[in-house]
């Protein structure tokens, strides 16, 4: 003889189903590398440690890669990489660079005064 679970009434099916996927939701956000985009204003011709060109002062996108920590109730985020995107110079052939840059360099650029 089986015993079979009494059944869920429609709005109790519905309240375990919404925190079903809420939960699942949650879990799978969290699996994913966040990016953050910002644009940042350089007051003079710079370069790049380890690159021999120089670039014009200007706008310049940089790129925030961070990755989840742990199993923690609010988000906690460690950076993974920066990197900055340098366009296309007059001359130069493609579409333009991008290079992996550390903090404290973008902090360096973009308090050097202007020129």
């Amino acid at each position: 003889m089986s015993i079979s679970p009494a059944p869920l009434g429609a709005g109790k099916m519905k309240a375990v189903l919404s925190r079903n996927v809420r939960l699942f939701t949650w879990r799978l956000l969290k699996m994913f590398n966040r990016l953050t985009r910002s644009s940042i204003e350089i007051n003079r011709p710079f370069q790049i440690p380890g690159l021999m060109k120089v670039y014009p002062a200007g706008r310049y996108e940089v790129t925030t890669e961070e990755e989840p920590l742990g199993d923690n109730m609010t988000p906690v985020y460690k950076r993974v990489s920066t990197t900055i995107y340098l366009p296309r110079r007059p001359g130069d052939v493609g579409l333009g660079d991008f290079f992996e840059i550390e903090p404290a360099e973008l902090s360096r650029l973009t308090t050097l005064p202007p020129e």
